[in-house]
């Protein structure tokens, strides 16, 4: 700021102060006419601010505070029952006084009862849950300085005496001193609740609000992300879709340059980068994700919030982790670190956010997609006027996108089949279901790798004993897997295939395509021969997939982060048009130090 610029605000400091004193006005109304001489936004007040309230916070309060207790006060009451009138009464020390304490007592459990029971209320009218809502009324409770000022103005007109004076002193000093340790309890409580509750999209309610953590490298990814946060939204309620809570993540990586960029701003612990670079990106992110709210024309259904994280590429996750875990949310939606070239081919790509990708894959809180845009974003404005006409009946001619869901077999897969059943809602989605199975080759050599880990598990000597239960082991977890999955699949056929294909249903009908493949050359040609047809493919990462299909293929792969089948589908030589969504559902056991499943709380 400055010098010129910092003289005028001090010139017009001092002019609205002295034309208040000239006016013979109360001394609070000078500092009111000076905050509402400033505007609310701009560096000049957002620098006022900042420095403002660090000088308040660290000088000002605490000097006001031990003025207000450390201060002299007459002490009527005794004045009075000594018969004594006021100008032969003697000063002291309020707190060298007999104090009864059934006062502080009544006006702390007042206060406090007081501001819990409105936050609550008002909390639970705006949807809010009961513990969040007592923490909430807890922490505004620990601000007491309004409550010292009015206690002083109350005791110097004569409306209360110095020891309910006194009272609210003390009232002050217990909220503030237990208040933080009570709201910690109750965040500690309402976090350790929520660990045990599986952060996925296959254990949530639709009737609940969908949390979504949403990274955007720049105002590109946009338009791709917000048309599938718009069909997710379908998925939950009825008629119109759910409700929709979206953090998205400016994802900024902390250089010299935006270091040396950054402000204090919007609050004591605010920030705000000032590099044109960086604040014009965050401007068309802005402005995209403004458009998406109004092309809804549901701004009660979806709520965005803008959060940044500033940090380098080997600390980003954190930020992403942090945030999707105090957010509860459902899944983390993340860019792929290749961009798609004009020529259609994949650029290198960035590869900091591979790493940020790689470590949130691996360290998330909840189920985690990767998304490979290839043009997506171009049906988004047809998606969301579907949406719209829909609301309208008037989906007669709408344009819809072609979407299929390959199911080969677990945990993510399962997550990317209920992704897919959430999207297949809206009504500018068509939706095919792809589910691969062994053929007889496939299932002879399955049979024969099962009698190799047998043969081994039984083997005397050397290959029996500490060997064989671990063979034995991964055999009977991938029986196990087999048979949740076909019970998975088959209820999704009975819910969403076959019971949108009778008359009368709510949304359009699933196609469903079942292939037989051998391996895993068959498989890539299979979905080689799918690619020209359907815009968007959901697969699952495949993490815990033990199958004789896919087996070969990670030696290939290049990205492995996305595994054997997500890389493929987003290699250079796939498609150019048609985008890929991986998925990974959300691994409770690396929350856990358990020696087995067995032992899983959940």
């Amino acid at each position: 700021m400055r010098g010129f610029d910092l003289s005028l605000v001090a010139l017009a400091a001092a002019a609205l102060c002295w034309l208040s004193s000239a006016l013979r006005l109360n001394v609070n109304m000078e500092a009111f006419l000076v905050g509402l001489a400033f505007p609310s936004e701009g560096r000049v007040s957002r620098l006022l601010v900042s420095k403002t309230n660090f000088v308040l916070s660290s000088f000002v309060l605490p000097l006001y505070v031990a003025h207000v207790c450390l201060s002299l006060r007459q002490t009527t009451d005794d004045i009075e029952a000594a018969g004594l009138t006021r100008d032969d009464g003697f000063r002291a020390y309020v707190m060298e006084l007999p104090f009864p304490w059934w006062k502080v007592f009544f006006v702390t459990v007042m206060g406090t009862l007081g501001k819990l029971t409105g936050c609550a209320a008002a909390g639970l009218l705006r949807s809010l849950g009961i513990l969040e809502a007592l923490a909430l009324g807890m922490l505004l409770n620990v601000k007491g300085y309004f409550h010292l000022y009015c206690a002083q103005a109350a005791f110097d007109a004569g409306i209360i005496t110095d020891k309910s004076f006194m009272a609210i002193i003390f009232m002050v000093a217990l909220n503030v001193a237990v208040t933080p340790m009570v709201g910690m309890g109750i965040a500690s409580w309402a976090r350790r609740s929520v660990q045990w509750r599986l952060m996925g999209l296959q254990h949530h309610d639709p009737s609940t609000e969908l949390r979504l953590v949403v990274g955007l490298h720049g105002p590109q990814d946009v338009p791709t992300l917000s048309y599938i946060m718009e069909a997710l939204r379908w998925g939950g309620g009825a008629g119109g879709g759910g409700e929709l809570a979206v953090y998205a993540v400016d994802m900024v990586q902390m250089t010299d340059q935006t270091a040396a960029a950054i402000v204090k701003g919007g609050g004591f612990d605010g920030v705000t980068v000032v590099d044109e670079e960086v604040s014009e990106m965050r401007k068309l992110i802005g402005e995209a994700l403004d458009a998406y709210q109004v092309e809804c024309g549901d701004g009660a259904k979806v709520k965005v919030r803008r959060l940044l994280a500033l940090s380098s590429f080997p600390d980003m996750h954190s930020d992403m982790c942090i945030c999707a875990e105090d957010a509860m949310a459902a899944l983390v939606l993340l860019p792929f670190h290749k961009a798609q070239r004009a020529d259609g081919s994949m650029e290198p790509g960035h590869h900091g956010f591979r790493v940020v990708n790689q470590k949130v894959l691996q360290l998330a809180p909840c189920s985690v997609g990767v998304v490979v845009d290839r043009g997506l974003g171009g049906t988004h404005a047809s998606v969301v006027s579907t949406s719209s006409q829909s609301q309208q009946s008037q989906t007669q001619q709408t344009q819809t996108a072609a979407v299929v869901v390959v199911f080969i077999g677990g945990a993510d897969d399962r997550e990317a089949l209920t992704l897919a059943s959430l999207m297949s809602k809206h009504p500018g989605v068509r939706l095919t279901a792809l589910r691969v199975v062994q053929n007889a080759t496939a299932q002879a050599r399955a049979r024969a790798r099962t009698s190799l880990f047998e043969s081994k598990g039984s083997r005397p000597g050397g290959g029996g004993g500490m060997m064989g239960a671990p063979a034995s082991s991964a055999l009977g977890q991938e029986e196990a897997q087999m048979e949740v999955d076909d019970k998975f699949f088959a209820e999704f056929y009975r819910k969403h295939v076959a019971g949108s294909k009778q008359p009368g249903a709510a949304v359009a009908a699933i196609g469903y395509l079942e292939k037989h493949v051998a391996d895993g050359a068959e498989l890539v040609a299979v979905l080689r021969g799918m690619q020209a047809d359907y815009r968007l493919f959901i697969v699952g990462r495949g993490r815990d997939r033990s199958s004789v299909l896919t087996e070969g293929l990670d030696e290939w792969a290049e990205c492995l982060e996305l595994g054997p089948v997500g890389d493929i589908l987003a290699s250079s030589d796939f498609s150019t048009t048609a985008s890929v969504l991986i998925v990974q559902q959300y691994d409770a056991k690396k929350h856990y130090k358990v020696i087995d499943e067995e032992f899983m709380p959940l």
